[in-house]
């Protein structure tokens, strides 16, 4: 199913912005539009007013749209094959836009892949669900914990900040 749906109104260089979010779901599992609506409004508030979040979403060009796309293993097996070499199938992958597009850019998520990581931890399916958000959201704002052991760490820190701060 495709929806598009207005996430948040965000202040930005001394205008607001919508955005758009293209909520595509291409598994049988049911995804709360309505729970990642509210968390996607949280991140952008807080984005907002957190110093270095700030300067980074600040630097996105055309930040009114974001993808978040969900697939069976069979489709992250292939976009992680295909993109990062990688034979598959991941939690998240996030694509920034090229040159040639605009907005903030795509998160891919595998249900699959997330029922089990929820079932290995111990807590529900939604809050992986959010966990992967903001991890995705974190890659398409520049983080990279896979570059070094100090991104590493403040990645994660922001992440687990907003995890104990928006998901339940």
């Amino acid at each position: 199913m495709v929806f598009i749906i207005t996430a948040s109104t965000i202040p930005r260089r001394g205008q607001s912005y919508n955005v758009d979010v293209l909520f595509l779901n291409y598994t049988k599992t049911r995804i709360s539009k309505k729970k990642t609506l509210v968390l996607l409004k949280n991140l952008f508030k807080f984005f907002s007013k957190h110093k270095v979040l700030k300067r980074k979403i600040s630097k996105i060009e055309g930040i009114e749209d974001l993808s978040l796309v969900f697939v069976k293993p069979s489709q992250s097996k292939m976009l992680n094959k295909r993109f990062r070499r990688k034979n598959y199938a991941t939690d998240v992958l996030s694509f920034a836009p090229d040159e040639k597009a605009s907005g903030l850019g795509e998160l891919v998520l595998c249900v699959e892949v997330l029922k089990q990581q929820a079932k290995e931890m111990s807590h529900s399916f939604q809050k992986e669900v959010d966990t992967m958000i903001i991890h995705g959201f974190l890659h398409l704002l520049g983080f990279d914990h896979e570059k070094n052991l100090k991104e590493e760490r403040r990645m994660m820190k922001i992440q687990n900040i907003l995890l104990k701060k928006f998901s339940k």
